[in-house]
């Protein structure tokens, strides 16, 4: 069987007659010669040279009967190559696709390249602009900086003028300071003289209204009645003070009705009594119209204490509260009436409890009062610490009513003096104790020998220039018997309240007292500095003292440390259980800048350096209020070779925090019969000779370390900084 071998079909029946070879033999359609023909003049076969002349038609027989038998695996095949052709023709076409893409990226890239091209031609002429710019901006550049040179060495020049004008400033600093320091000094010197004149005025005027008052043939007394000095005393003072309000009538037995008391400090023999006094108080109070609080709040309007320096005393007296002992409280529980402190005692001392009192030791006489007045000055002594003497002759200072008798002596006559001298000590005016010689002093026929100058206490006084009132309701209110009970039950109402009839109006049950106190003026900064040179601290003590404040004097007056760098010192540990304030410099130059003081919070220092604690938090150290009493009941020995700490330091330290320093070694003996953790040696290796004897007792001896780390721990660090005996023997 044949086929063709242009289109691979089998010649059949059907080709008869349409059958060509070429000359190489090989047999074709004639169809598919011709049309081969056109396209090559070779055999398709075996291309070998074919033209149509040389063309041989061939006659072929066939059975018409005769069935082809295909090749089926041949079929297969050709589907095959079918399919592949098919397959062939979708490529050819999906790349055509992509060529026509590419051709159409290809002439988009060749767009962008011309711009891109354009872009950098413009980009080159711009470059070439800009470094004809650059020439000139140099050219330009070194016109200033000669003109910044020659400015440069005018600065210099300047410069050396201002520093030669700083030192005149602070020459003339220097001198202002020295001026204000010596007017400073006159002005309290007249201001002592004025108070005397004032005091003497006052005693002449109520001399002269009692000799107006008093009959010819009757003799004139030197002692008064209370009531007639207290009349006196209030009517020669300018300005007026008042208990309660005036209009308001109110029985002898509530009298203290719209007080309201916060008792803080009594005065006892021992202090197994305090408890009971406290409670005697309060039912004194309680029983007399009165209420007793048990914390400091705006409710209180009188404070019983013994000292100014109390943390919450000084608050009050900020606060405008009415800060008293509790000797007022028993003279007017005694009257049966609210009156204005009279008496010296009567008002909180301006010093620490048992802490550099100013008669420390200082023998004292009195003489010629009766015996009440005699308890009266025997108290204010003692307050002093003063030490009462029978003894005429013995006696540093004679208190008397009167001079006579051998008081009139040469020997004795300087040493006497009147009860003033005791008031003015009494009130922390800095007088010499050894020599009273002022005239003030040896006036012994005054009218009311007791009276006060409200001037020394002006700070304590201002409270009571506002009168106390309160509602009629709240007077019925406290005049039953179950009154504590009911005021429990009341609320506050604020001082901004509109104002009411106290007389008429009807108040309800949630009324309670209203007090109208004056707030006083925030004290004058008290500042003491730390870390800075004699020359610096000298120009900050001088803005000080323009911008108003003082310089701490001792170590119980600073309110405020100036320090300059965040590192623990001295003045630190000294101020720190009394101080309120730890900030730097910048809130003293920018106050001096301001003419006023400015808030402290933003000045405050946060953390200083110790050697031994690290970091330490000083607002977390300062948030503690009773760290004025961290030593308190505990004693000390300070050996003598301690270097750092001085030992004086060492001392003021001590008795800042409340703690008490002896002067000489307890025995053995003493120190072994002693409470642990009550006496305390402070020590350094150089004095182990001086504690030898106190190898076998643990917890006695301590590096000085021992006091400074307790106090930035604001607790005693039993377990640290103890010396080692053993070693040292």
């Amino acid at each position: 069987m044949f086929t063709c071998s242009i289109c691979n079909e089998t010649f059949i029946g059907i080709h008869q007659g349409s059958t060509f070879t070429t000359q190489c033999g090989h047999v074709f359609h004639h169809q598919c010669v011709m049309t081969w023909l056109e396209r090559s003049q070779t055999c398709p076969h075996c291309r070998s040279p074919v033209s149509e002349n040389k063309l041989v038609k061939l006659f072929l027989q066939f059975d018409p009967n005769a069935q082809v038998s295909w090749d089926r695996k041949t079929d297969e095949e050709i589907n095959k190559l079918k399919e592949q052709l098919k397959a062939l023709k979708e490529k050819e076409s999906h790349h055509a696709s992509s060529i026509y893409d590419l051709q159409l990226q290809l002439n988009l890239a060749s767009t962008a390249s011309k711009k891109s091209k354009e872009f950098i031609d413009k980009l080159q002429n711009e470059f070439e602009n800009q470094i004809k710019k650059n020439c000139e901006i140099a050219a330009n550049l070194k016109v200033i900086n000669e003109e910044y040179n020659a400015l440069e060495t005018e600065k210099k020049q300047l410069k050396l003028k201002y520093l030669e004008q700083k030192t005149e400033v602070q020459s003339l600093q220097k001198n202002l300071y020295n001026l204000q320091s010596a007017n400073s000094v006159i002005i309290d010197k007249l201001k002592s003289e004025i108070a005397d004149l004032k005091s003497e005025k006052v005693n002449f005027q109520s001399r002269r209204d009692n000799v107006e008052n008093t009959d010819i043939d009757q003799p004139c007394t030197s002692k008064m009645s209370i009531e007639t000095e207290n009349a006196i005393l209030l009517q020669k003072t300018k300005t007026e003070y008042y208990g309660h309000d005036p209009c308001l009538i109110i029985s002898a037995k509530q009298f203290l009705s719209g007080c309201v008391f916060l008792i803080i400090e009594l005065h006892v023999e021992h202090e197994s009594k305090m408890c009971n006094d406290i409670t005697k108080s309060k039912l004194d109070i309680i029983a007399h119209g009165g209420l007793v609080e048990q914390l400091y709040s705006d409710r209180i309007t009188h404070i019983i204490c013994l000292t100014q320096k109390h943390h919450i005393v000084e608050q009050g007296i900020k606060d405008g509260k009415r800060c008293v002992t509790d000797f007022w409280l028993r003279d007017i529980i005694t009257r049966k009436k609210m009156i204005p402190p009279w008496l010296a005692h009567h008002f909180p001392l301006p010093y620490s409890i048992n802490n550099h009192l100013p008669c420390k030791n200082f023998k004292i006489a009195i003489v010629n009062f009766d015996l009440n007045e005699y308890y009266r000055i025997k108290t204010m002594i003692e307050l002093v610490s003063g030490v009462i003497t029978e003894e005429i002759t013995n006696a540093d200072i004679i208190v008397s009513m009167k001079l006579e008798g051998e008081l009139v002596e040469k020997s004795i006559i300087d040493r006497v003096v009147n009860v003033q001298w005791i008031n003015d000590v009494f009130f922390g005016k800095k007088i010499d104790l050894n020599k009273p010689g002022c005239l003030k002093y040896k006036q012994f026929d005054l009218c009311n020998p007791f009276i006060v100058n409200y001037d020394m206490v002006s700070h304590l006084m201002e409270a009571w220039k506002t009168p106390l009132f309160f509602y009629k309701r709240v007077y019925d209110l406290t005049s039953s018997p179950d009154h504590s009970t009911q005021f429990k039950k009341q609320k506050s109402i604020s001082e901004n309240s509109k104002s009411i009839n106290l007389i008429d109006d009807e108040v309800n049950d949630n009324d309670v007292v209203i007090t109208y106190i004056k707030t006083t003026p925030k004290s004058k900064p008290s500042v003491m500095f730390s870390g800075f040179s004699t020359g610096d601290k000298e120009i900050l003590k001088m803005m000080l003292h323009l911008v108003g404040g003082t310089v701490a004097s001792n170590l119980f007056q600073p309110t405020h440390l100036v320090m300059n760098k965040p590192k623990t010192s001295l003045e630190f540990f000294i101020c720190l259980p009394t101080v309120r304030y730890v900030v730097n410099e910048n809130w003293l130059r920018d106050s001096h800048t301001d003419l006023r003081f400015l808030d402290e919070r933003a000045y405050l220092i946060q953390n200083l350096q110790d050697k031994h604690m690290g970091l330490c938090n000083v607002p977390a150290i300062l948030d503690n209020y009773k760290r004025h009493q961290l030593f308190r009941r505990l004693s000390f020995f300070i050996t003598p070779g301690i270097t750092y700490p001085p030992v004086h330091r060492l001392e003021e330290i001590i008795s800042s925090a409340g703690g008490i320093v002896e002067k000489t070694r307890r025995s053995l003996k003493s120190i072994q019969e002693t409470p642990a953790f009550s006496y305390f040696i402070i020590s350094c290796p150089e004095d182990h000779y001086l504690c030898n004897d106190l190898s076998d007792i643990h917890n006695v001896v301590y590096l000085p370390e021992f006091i400074t780390c307790s106090l930035l721990a604001q607790k005693i660090l039993t377990h640290k900084f103890t010396m080692d005996m053993t070693a040292q023997n």
